[in-house]
């Protein structure tokens, strides 16, 4: 008995070619596509350079976000202090994705502006 499909059933297939089939003997995985990692925190090497004290007459530091990622991003500093109203605020406001991906959580600190500037300013050596 032979068994006979109808057409529409039956998958055409493509002849394959010899270009191909040469690519995917040599080297099996020649299309396979590596990815970077998700982070650089940890391939982030430690900082040498000094200490750095940002003020923000807002106190919310909304509009230096993109400044304090530029000092990060093309500067050596070992610690990075962003020195405003309250901490809590100005820590929610500076923590971004970006900052999470590019390493700047690691030196980035958060202090109370008002009278603790004062010993938050003796301990750096730019402002």
């Amino acid at each position: 008995f032979p068994l006979s499909l109808p057409s529409s059933l039956v998958r055409a297939r493509t002849p394959s070619s010899p270009l191909l089939s040469a690519v995917s003997e040599r080297d099996p995985n020649a299309f396979s596509l590596s990815s970077p990692p998700v982070t650089r925190s940890r391939q982030t090497p430690q900082r040498e350079g000094s200490s750095i004290v940002v003020t923000d007459g807002s106190g919310s530091f909304y509009s230096s976000r993109a400044l304090i990622q530029a000092l990060h991003d093309h500067g050596k500093h070992r610690r990075i202090v962003a020195a405003a109203g309250p901490a809590d605020g100005s820590r929610k406001m500076l923590l971004g994705r970006t900052a999470r991906y590019s390493g700047l959580v690691d030196v980035l600190e958060v202090a109370n502006g008002g009278d603790d500037l004062k010993d938050t300013l003796s301990g750096s050596t730019h402002w």
